[in-house]
């Protein structure tokens, strides 16, 4: 089965715990996110600092993780570790590859999703309400910029050993280039213990191993040519692939495209960045996103989705928008801009 990145149900740190049967945004610590250059003097150091009733709990184990690595520190980062992690084959030589390869000093973090999933009473445990995070931030360090997930038992009291889960169970890492259009395919097994399959968008692939749903997994290239577009309203951020280009177009002309007769007109110019393909409709149909440079406006960018792989492609929205430039990302508000054309 293929699974592309986006399917948030079907991320790989959402499935690997047993008896996932709801999922309940109970205490959400991202209603008191704070990045990580705030909380990394707050940071856990060892898995007997966690707290199930703190509210900073998972920023607080991503900050102690964060740490480790920035100080070159396997075993600062494995004391963060659940006792079943540590058990997995070859435990110490991926916290090594994971530690080595990370490269610069980090400036901060930014959430990629605030719907952080917390698993509630009945399904963990009898006496608390959020036992489980899982969850994804982007990691800014002065050479590149990272995807990290990662994933921890706040506590487990629902059977004998439960204590070998508490801390982090499960974290993957990626420079930008790795992230932005990646499949993977889900191996079958039984007692957590499975295979997941990476396909990157250079041709290149790597295996994650998973024992008792526990796992560890970094693969590093370079993020030069990507950045984040993120939203603020909405809390996420999403991979953009950063061009070269000289192409622009003028408001006049825009205003001219017939776009529901004649999307090669705006789509043969090469966009100022691309988004993810989207794998997740009918098959052989792509959607995707582009932003286009405005011609004499530094200030904003043209905003377009389509799809194609049928027939002529589609355009579905076009939308002139405000942009902010940071040093890591930009930002802008899609849904306040002046749309041009929308088909739905």
């Amino acid at each position: 089965m293929k699974i592309h990145r986006e399917i948030i149900g079907s991320i790989v740190l959402s499935s690997m715990v047993l008896g996932l049967v709801s999922c309940s945004v109970f205490n959400n610590p991202w209603d008191n996110y704070r990045p990580y250059s705030e909380i990394k003097d707050e940071a856990y150091e060892d898995v007997s600092d966690i707290d199930p009733k703190d509210k900073g709990i998972f920023m607080k184990t991503v900050a102690g993780a964060l740490n480790a690595i920035d100080d070159g520190d396997e075993d600062a980062l494995q004391d963060l570790f659940c006792e079943e992690l540590k058990k997995t084959d070859d435990i110490d030589e991926l916290t090594e590859e994971m530690v080595d390869g990370f490269e610069g000093d980090i400036i901060d973090t930014t959430p990629i999703y605030t719907d952080l999933a917390a698993r509630t009473y009945g399904q963990f445990s009898k006496t608390e309400p959020v036992v489980y995070y899982s969850n994804y931030v982007y990691v800014y360090t002065d050479e590149q910029t990272y995807y990290m997930q990662l994933a921890m038992y706040a506590v487990r009291d629902d059977v004998s050993d439960g204590d070998d889960y508490v801390g982090i169970n499960a974290i993957v890492i990626m420079t930008l280039d790795r992230y932005y259009d990646y499949i993977r395919e889900e191996g079958n097994g039984k007692n957590g213990n499975y295979t997941s399959h990476y396909e990157f968008g250079d041709g290149t692939t790597q295996d994650m191993e998973f024992e008792h749903y526990c796992g560890l997994m970094s693969s590093y290239g370079d993020s030069e040519e990507y950045t984040i577009l993120y939203y603020p309203k909405v809390g996420r951020g999403d991979v953009f692939k950063v061009t070269d280009t000289k192409d622009c177009i003028k408001r006049s002309e825009l205003e001219d495209i017939d776009f529901e007769d004649d999307a090669d007109e705006l789509l043969s110019l090469e966009p100022y960045a691309m988004g993810k393909i989207d794998h997740s409709m009918e098959k052989g149909v792509e959607k995707r996103e582009l932003f286009f440079k405005l011609k004499g406006d530094d200030d904003k960018l043209v905003y377009v989705k389509f799809k194609s792989g049928k027939g002529d492609p589609e355009i579905r929205k076009v939308i002139i928008v405000d942009v902010e430039y940071e040093d890591e990302y930009f930002t802008c508000d899609i849904d306040n801009g002046e749309t041009l054309y929308s088909s739905n």
